[in-house]
């Protein structure tokens, strides 16, 4: 309905100011004009694919554990790790590190307890070194892979992660 106030404004216009014998000439080449310089709006849409989120994920080892440390949303490339891999949000808009909740203590403790793999998913590139720090682990910066994706976020980026106790720094 607002969509057409503008036109109905503008003949309006058109009407008052010019005699009638006119008005119909100049509607017609305004209307030419916006009609030939209007671009369609694409609200970043993207054309159709073989699934709703392509995603091209680095190899992850078997048994992995994802610590997802951002609070953007990621949640749309966690079905393109292998089936077996878990999830846990380190640091996010419902849980941190810092806090002292019982959320915290079972995120520490499915840590701690974990025996593969550690990963880290995070957005921007390089960001979560607060979180990786209150859990003793350190990112392997050699291991860090963009995960390629058509959604129009920052980058993506997943790290292998080690214990601080258990693995010396190069």
């Amino acid at each position: 309905m607002l969509n057409a106030l503008p036109g109905a404004l503008f003949m309006t216009f058109l009407w008052r100011l010019l005699r009638p014998v006119y008005v119909a000439g100049i509607a017609i080449v305004a209307t030419v004009l916006v009609v030939a310089t209007t671009k369609p709006s694409d609200w970043w849409r993207i054309d159709f694919g073989e699934r709703w989120f392509e995603v091209e994920m680095p190899k992850v080892e078997p048994n992995a554990l994802v610590l997802i440390t951002t609070d953007s949303p990621v949640s749309f490339v966690l079905p393109s790790f292998p089936r077996d891999a878990r999830h846990l949000g380190v640091a996010n808009n419902v849980n941190d590190p810092s806090r002292t909740t019982k959320l915290a203590d079972l995120v520490n403790e499915t840590i701690a307890r974990h025996q593969g793999p550690l990963y880290q998913l995070t957005e921007p590139a390089g960001a979560g070194e607060a979180s990786l720090d209150a859990h003793q682990l350190w990112r392997d910066e050699s291991s860090c892979s963009e995960i390629t994706t058509k959604m129009m976020t920052a980058t993506l980026q997943l790290c292998r992660l080690y214990r601080v106790r258990d693995y010396e720094r190069p």
